[in-house]
């Protein structure tokens, strides 16, 4: 009897491996050091839609993105209308899009409505692919999927998407072109100085 056991406890065993390692984030290139001081001319396409959800987030998340671009200190990104004469490329793909206010009955699950009905609150959630592809070498140099929320009590759901599409923005920017922080550690005390070996 124990050795039927045995194969199905080592398929169990091998099966929770591969999903951990698919679960481990992986460590994605920044471009802020390989950008640092550049003067790039930059396209941001429409974004798409995969969720057929997300129509009024559409209407402000390029202006947003592009916006966020401008501000950009360390990199002088310039906005083109059209990948003719563009050094990058930026695409957005918005692969989640919920937004459930407080009366709404747009909430996706039971969860959220039961939540949303308690607390008052408005929420979102917009997940999108993001990517940055240099049109030069035809090549992607960054692409990773992020995801921003919003909860808040009393917003519109107009001025609620445009919170998501500017935190989904700030987002972008900071995981792309953000300058990486090294925390420091803190120091090691000895035991004579009243620290733990």
């Amino acid at each position: 009897m124990s050795f039927r056991i045995f194969p199905v406890l080592m398929a169990a065993l091998v099966l929770i491996g591969v999903t951990d390692a698919c679960a481990r984030p992986r460590e994605q290139k920044n471009l802020c050091d390989e950008l640092w001081g550049k003067k790039l001319s930059t396209y941001v396409t429409d974004p798409v839609d995969s969720t057929g959800k997300a129509a009024a987030s559409l209407k402000t998340l390029k202006t947003v993105i592009e916006d966020t671009l401008r501000s950009r200190m360390n990199i002088n990104f310039v906005i083109v209308n059209g990948p003719e004469g563009a050094d990058i490329e930026i695409g957005c793909d918005i692969k989640e899009f919920v937004w459930s206010g407080g009366g709404s009955d747009k909430a996706e699950g039971l969860g959220s409505s039961l939540l949303n009905a308690f607390s008052g609150r408005d929420s979102g959630r917009i997940e999108a692919v993001l990517t940055v592809r240099d049109l030069a070498k035809k090549k992607v140099m960054w692409e990773d999927r992020l995801r921003a929320d919003v909860n808040a009590k009393g917003v519109p759901e107009e001025e609620g998407i445009e919170m998501l599409n500017e935190r989904l923005a700030q987002i972008f920017m900071r995981e792309c072109f953000g300058k990486k922080r090294l925390r420091a550690a803190a120091p090691v005390r000895s035991a004579e100085e009243g620290g733990s070996l």
